[in-house]
């Protein structure tokens, strides 16, 4: 639900965005869509928005 609640947030204000639900995928997707910032839910499924800022 944040995610998508995000997602409404940002494009209503005119933000390009794109989520993923686990780190796996936004891994993936950070490899091509590069993006100028990332919001990180500290409570991410698998590892924490901390620990995926290190990898």
């Amino acid at each position: 639900m944040l995610l998508e609640t995000m997602h409404y947030v940002l494009g209503k204000h005119g933000y390009d965005d794109a989520g993923c639900a686990n780190p796996g995928d936004a891994i993936r997707m950070i490899e091509t869509y590069r993006p100028d910032l990332m919001l990180l839910n500290y409570l991410l499924p698998e590892w924490n928005g901390g620990e995926f800022a290190v990898r």
